[in-house]
């Protein structure tokens, strides 16, 4: 049972690091419409 385990976790660790970037790219994108608009 724990070896059908290992590539499911592995495959939720891509998604998740995937995940983090998409969301820090969307609060960089946010952050320069914050200081464009600011400045």
């Amino acid at each position: 049972m724990a070896k059908p385990r290992k590539p499911k976790d592995e495959e939720q660790k891509v998604d998740n690091s995937e995940a983090v970037v998409r969301h820090q790219k969307l609060c960089l994108s946010i952050d320069m419409d914050r200081r464009r608009g600011y400045g």
